[in-house]
C-alpha cells in the first residue's frame, strides 16, 4: 500500500490564522512592522518615527537597529521565504504570527519561547540571535503597545514580493 503526502504548498506561511484587528497590541505592532519594514521605502520611515514617538532618541535609534538587524537576519535564514500579508490586509498569516509570538515572548522576557519562535522561521545558529534581539526590542514594543491607544499601521501601501 503506497500512502501519498500532498506536497507543502509553497505559501502555507500565508495561510490566515485569524484577524490583526482581535490580536493583541504588542501582536499587531510587529505584524504591521514587519510588513512596513518589507514593504520598504516610506513605509520603512514610519518604524522609526513610531518608536520616536514613545521613545527617548537614543532608545528609539538603538530599537530601530535592532529591527533592521532581526528583520535582515529573519530573511537572510528562514527555512523558506517568509510570506506576509498586504499592508492594509486584516488577516494575520501564519508566518507573520509566530514572527509576532516571538516579539511578544521577548517583551516578557521569555527567551525559551521566543528561540522556539524563531526555530520555526529561521534555521540554526541565526534562530539564538533572533532570540537575542527578541528580548532587546520587548520593552521599545511593550512602549508602543501602550502608546495612545494609537492603531500602529501606516496610511499608505506599497505592492512588494512574498505577499498574499
Amino acid at each position: 500500500m503506497t500512502v501519498h503526502t500532498p506536497l507543502p504548498r509553497p505559501d502555507r506561511g500565508a495561510l490566515p490564522v485569524g484577524l490583526i484587528d482581535e490580536a493583541d497590541a504588542i501582536t499587531r505592532s510587529a505584524i504591521i512592522l514587519l510588513r512596513c519594514w518589507c514593504t520598504g521605502g516610506e513605509s520603512r520611515k514610519h518604524i522609526a518615527a513610531q518608536f520616536r514617538d514613545v521613545l527617548p532618541a537614543e532608545a528609539a535609534r538603538d530599537a530601530v537597529r535592532d529591527f533592521d538587524a532581526l528583520m535582515e537576519l529573519t530573511l537572510a535564514a528562514a527555512r523558506r521565504p517568509l510570506m506576509r500579508h498586504e499592508l492594509d490586509c486584516r488577516c494575520m498569516g501564519g508566518d507573520e504570527n509566530a514572527f509576532a509570538q516571538m516579539i511578544v515572548a521577548g517583551a516578557a522576557g521569555d527567551h525559551d519561547d521566543a528561540l522556539l519562535f524563531a526555530c520555526v522561521l529561521m534555521t540554526g545558529p541565526a534562530a539564538f540571535e533572533a532570540g537575542r534581539l527578541s528580548i532587546a526590542l520587548g520593552q521599545p514594543f511593550l512602549r508602543l503597545a501602550t502608546a495612545h491607544g494609537r492603531d500602529p499601521h501606516p496610511t499608505h501601501s506599497t505592492p512588494a514580493s512574498r505577499v498574499h
